[in-house]
């Protein structure tokens, strides 16, 4: 008998998740390169494989499916990849003294060359040097040909200074430079991490950006159409039929706008969430004379999250403007449609009514009809018995029977209709 309790299938997944982004401990001098990428479905198991494929001389580590790969070397070099919902990051860390120009140092080409090696599209690389004093950052800054019109320096945690210029250098790669303040290695790695994925998740959440900004032109176009069809609608000049077919060739490419844009709207907004949390994390600090982290990211980030919420309501208010329009001119085509079958309906009662007056008078004239030529062939028999026997009078018989004969052909033809009609309605 098995005593254990039952374990959810997924409760070892969700321990291992909360472990999968730990940054190792850094303890200055050291330096590191990391690769944002977007990676497309397709190439998911591409990307894993390298990932997997690892310098010489690394210990390999999965962990969480095969969604964190993990390596380290004898000399200390520190590699890993994370899978993330689209993108996947990889990362060396390298300890010792950084190279002017943020360059490799002999030998470490290796690193480099697995570094080139992923699928998909960079959005964010960086090369970020931990140096142990204010100091030594002030003199690496001057070797990492930063713009001094962006410069970017801020204290944070612990006596932390940061420094950069957030622009891509002649290497493609961002430069940043942290020196360690007070921090013990632990938690300078932790700091750096949440550092990077502040940089990583903003730049996420800028592709939204440019996105919303090329469809903005054609929804200002699809909205002034829109306020055309109400207006047309309005005036009455213009064929329902015609506006209709308009109003849902609009509603369709709103519909279509909306599909090709939900996503990443929904990402931008998602991702400027987590950027805007690890800022607040950081605990920034001004250092007079520069420009502050969180100047420049909420200057930067703000505006365009606002911009990506904007046209996204906009498209969900041009589509429900669309449907009311639609709905609008539908009851109207409806109501029109119900008239024209009552008008309809009303005169093939008229119709009816005379068809039965008709009936009711070829009915009676039948009855004339028949009965006369009845009472006819009655006087041509009462001719023959009167020659036969003198005593019975012709007009006699002939008035007798004419009244009988009537009722006879016209009860005749009145059963003779309604075994017509009950046929009708049975079928």
């Amino acid at each position: 008998m098995n005593d254990q309790p039952e374990e959810h299938p997924l409760r070892r997944q969700v321990v291992a998740e909360m472990h999968m982004r730990r940054f190792p401990a850094l303890a200055p001098p050291a330096r590191l390169v990391q690769i944002v990428r977007i990676v497309a479905v397709a190439d998911r198991d591409a990307d894993r494989a390298a990932a997997l494929a690892m310098p010489d001389g690394v210990m390999v580590a999965s962990a969480s499916g095969g969604r964190h790969v993990s390596g380290e070397t004898a000399d200390g070099v520190h590699l890993f990849w994370e899978s993330h919902t689209e993108a996947s990051t990889a990362t060396v860390i390298l300890p010792g003294t950084v190279p002017v120009g943020f360059g490799m140092m002999p030998g470490q080409d290796r690193y480099e060359r697995w570094l080139a090696g992923f699928p998909g599209q960079i959005i964010r690389s960086i090369s970020l040097a931990v140096v142990p004093t204010v100091a030594d950052a002030a003199a690496l800054a001057q070797s990492a040909d930063f713009s001094d019109d962006d410069l970017v320096s801020c204290d944070l945690l612990g006596g932390v200074r940061m420094w950069s210029d957030f622009r891509i250098h002649e290497d493609g790669r961002g430069r940043l430079i942290v020196s360690a303040g007070s921090l013990n290695p632990s938690d300078l790695g932790r700091l750096v991490q949440r550092l990077q994925e502040l940089g990583n998740y903003r730049n996420l959440a800028l592709l939204g950006l440019p996105i919303a900004q090329a469809h903005m032109p054609r929804l200002a176009s699809l909205e002034a159409q829109l306020a055309e069809q109400a207006e047309r609608i309005g005036d009455g000049r213009s064929a329902d039929e015609d506006v209709l077919d308009v109003l849902s060739a609009l509603s369709a490419e709103l519909a279509k706008m909306a599909v090709g844009t939900n996503f990443r709207m929904d990402a931008t907004e998602a991702y400027s969430r987590i950027a805007l949390g690890r800022l607040e994390a950081l605990g920034v600090r001004p250092v007079p004379g520069h420009q502050a982290l969180t100047d420049f990211t909420e200057r930067r980030l703000v505006p365009a999250v606002q911009t990506c919420g904007n046209f996204r309501h906009r498209v969900e208010r041009a589509s429900q403007l669309a449907g009311w329009i639609t709905a609008l001119l539908r009851a109207r085509i409806e109501t029109r449609i119900e008239r024209q079958n009552s008008d309809l309906l009303s005169s093939m009662n008229r119709s009816a009514d005379h068809q039965l007056q008709l009936q009711h008078l070829v009915e009676g004239l039948s009855v004339v009809a028949v009965s006369y030529y009845a009472i006819g062939i009655v006087a041509y028999m009462a001719k023959a018995v009167e020659k036969l026997a003198p005593s019975v009078s012709e007009e006699l018989v002939v008035g007798v029977l004419a009244l009988p004969i009537v009722l006879g052909v016209f009860l005749m033809l009145r059963l003779r209709m309604k075994s017509v009609a009950q046929h009708e309605r049975s079928h």
